[in-house]
């Protein structure tokens, strides 16, 4: 018998909450769908049981969205938080990414709403193991996508977006400005090109995607000066990025691998010092943790797998998995291990004999 999945929208609105229902006509049987026309109302249910996604409109009296979220992300950290409201104000907005994982616009067509709901239900099969699940609920609060990636984002759904838009938000991120230029002068992206100091030239040279990706790993290696570990992790991230992308013949799926290289490690700074997830499984553990707020966050499906299957490669197909492929022999180049020399050659994987990448 399948899981119920219990979903609670909460808007002021009884209209909206009607629409809403409607909404979902062509939802899974299983999904379990209630009201709240406020925060205090939404409180109260999320008290008297369980939940996996709580959906919240922003402007709403005596608390807000970003009010209630921040609460539900307070007592309830294992939510799936959703932001789904029209136009707001630039300071609630941002209020609202720092504690929502996804933020969707109205209007919001059903079949978009569907998918970010049933990423919940997909998480759950992922986290099949009842004490992986059990470790991952008691951590303090599962965090959220970085602002200045939630930013970035954001922008980036409006086709008509300018390059200066994109850099002004970077430039209110000091330490993103510094890796962005870092990178955009690495021997991967400036390959014969001068050094640039320039933060235009470095989001011309790098992507607005790529941009995005960035943002989004400076933000969970969030760090003070002194902290050595989490600087040699955001090192290797970056190194293991490029050489995933350097493993990608096909032009259109490298951002996909330089974005999961950078990544793949992202779990451990969930679990980190947590003997929870300690043990002989800690690879797998710290994989799956990593996908885990990967899928949540909302990123490619591609992403996901490569993460989740980067200490793994008996779970790589061998066959429409490239970018999983180079990110695991990009990880394991980088620890000095030998590859899979299967999964290398049913990928063709251009390796030199000394393990680096061609």
């Amino acid at each position: 018998m399948t899981e119920p999945l219990p979903v609670l929208f909460v808007d002021d609105e009884p209209r909206v909450l009607e629409a809403l229902q409607r909404m979902l006509f062509d939802a899974p049987e299983h999904w379990e769908v209630e009201v709240a026309e406020s925060g205090i109302a939404a409180l109260a249910k999320l008290e008297a049981g369980p939940f996996a996604v709580v959906v919240s409109d922003m402007r709403m009296p005596t608390m807000d969205g970003a009010a209630l979220l921040a609460l539900v992300k307070e007592r309830h950290p294992d939510v799936m938080r959703v932001v789904l409201s029209g136009q707001t104000d630039e300071g609630a907005a941002r209020r609202a990414i720092r504690v929502a994982h996804r933020f969707l616009a109205k209007p919001c067509q059903a079949s978009t709403l569907i998918e970010v709901i049933g990423r919940a239900e997909r998480i759950r099969t992922t986290l099949a193991d009842g004490e992986l699940r059990a470790a991952i609920a008691g951590v303090a609060s599962l965090p959220t996508p970085p602002v200045t990636y939630m930013e970035l984002t954001q922008l980036l759904c409006n086709e008509d977006v300018t390059l200066s838009a994109l850099v002004n938000v970077v430039r209110r991120d000091a330490s993103l400005s510094v890796n962005v230029l870092h990178v955009a002068n690495s021997a991967f992206f400036a390959r014969s090109a001068p050094p640039i100091s320039d933060l235009h030239q470095a989001v011309v040279r790098i992507g607005p995607r790529l941009l995005a990706s960035l943002a989004l790993t400076d933000g969970v290696f969030q760090r003070g000066d002194d902290d050595r570990e989490l600087i040699a992790m955001q090192g290797r991230a970056v190194a293991r990025g490029e050489s995933a992308a350097r493993l990608v013949r096909d032009p259109a799926l490298r951002d996909a691998a330089f974005t999961a290289g950078l990544l793949s490690d992202l779990g451990l700074l969930v679990v980190r010092g947590q003997d929870a997830f300690g043990g002989d499984r800690a690879q797998e553990t710290h994989a799956k943790v990593g996908a885990y707020l990967l899928y949540l966050w909302g990123l490619p499906q591609r992403i996901v797998d490569a993460v989740l299957t980067h200490h793994t490669p008996r779970d790589i197909p061998r066959s429409g998995a490239l970018v999983a492929a180079a990110v695991y022999a990009a990880d394991a180049m980088l620890d000095g291990e030998v590859l899979d020399p299967d999964l290398v050659a049913a990928y063709e994987l251009p390796i030199e004999e000394r393990g680096r990448a061609a």
